[in-house]
């Protein structure tokens, strides 16, 4: 999936892949999925009710790397996971477990 490290653009990323999931689906004549996830973007992203399927972006499982420092230095990584309960009706309840790293005050001679 997508995703941007641009504050204003973080959460549209998961709505627009909503959308394209629902609709490659839809002109297939496919029954969408109601939900899509995706992985390995360090930041948590849920795209809620923008379109009939619903995306998660998963957080990181471990903090930024050589390479993201590089990229997006002065992001922080969201840590946890999503937990979904699927009743037998097909009703779904999501849980999201997030930990923020307390960040540390800036170095000043």
């Amino acid at each position: 999936g997508r995703s941007s490290s641009r504050p204003w653009l973080t959460g549209s990323a998961a709505g627009i892949l909503a959308s394209e999931i629902w609709r490659r689906h839809v002109k297939n004549g496919e029954r969408p999925p109601d939900l899509a996830f995706r992985a390995h973007k360090h930041q948590h992203f849920d795209s809620h009710k923008f379109a009939p399927t619903r995306v998660i972006m998963t957080p990181s499982w471990q903090g930024h790397t050589g390479h993201a420092h590089k990229v997006v230095a002065e992001t922080f990584a969201e840590f946890g996971g999503v937990v979904v309960v699927i009743q037998p009706d097909g009703t779904y309840d999501v849980k999201d477990i997030l930990f923020h790293p307390k960040q540390s005050e800036p170095w000043r001679p």
